[in-house]
């Protein structure tokens, strides 16, 4: 049972719920080099997440992230879809056998919705709202690539006001392409 544990404890993040960054990184690789083909990757970030520690204290932002993973996994369509928290208010989510840039895009509205209703802490509410970058894989690309993607269009998510998804330019090429 310990050893059991210990396995949990080194591929789950303890506050998401989610794959942690080496195990997501881990299973991306292993996708990746399968040549699995239509991948879809979304980067989340939380909009204003020390924003939401300073007014509510780092036990409420501990529940925020919890709610969210928890948010993130009853909305992956399959068991072979992914989710991993990459840094602190950073998740990832890999969809597996997308059907495009567009279905991409209609999930990752969907999980914005999702990530802003309210969330309790204490005797508060908190709406935590999420910018989220998507792309798709290219054809032979490695991870870094398709991450730096992801988190190039997030960050312009957050430019253009956060609370929104903007998709990476490069992902329609890739499915046309393909």
């Amino acid at each position: 049972r310990m050893e059991q544990d210990l396995e949990v404890r080194a591929r789950i993040d303890p506050q998401t719920g989610l794959l942690n960054r080496r195990e997501l990184l881990d299973q991306l690789a292993a996708v990746v080099a399968r040549h699995e083909p239509s991948l879809g990757l979304l980067w989340c970030d939380v909009d204003g997440f020390k924003a939401i520690n300073d007014a509510h204290g780092h036990a409420a932002g501990d529940g925020v992230l919890a709610a969210l993973g928890e948010r993130i996994r009853g909305s992956l369509r399959s068991a072979d879809d992914i989710a991993g928290r990459i840094s602190g208010d950073e998740l990832i989510v890999v969809l597996l056998g997308i059907d495009g840039i567009d279905e991409a895009i209609a999930f990752a509205e969907d999980l914005r919705r999702l990530a802003a209703e309210p969330i309790p802490a204490g005797d508060d509410m908190i709406r935590a709202t999420i910018s989220i970058g998507v792309t798709l894989a290219g054809p032979g690309e490695g991870i870094d690539a398709i991450l730096a993607r992801a988190d190039d269009a997030m960050y312009r998510a957050k430019e253009a006001g956060k609370n929104r998804v903007v998709a990476d330019s490069a992902a329609a090429v890739f499915r046309a392409a393909s």
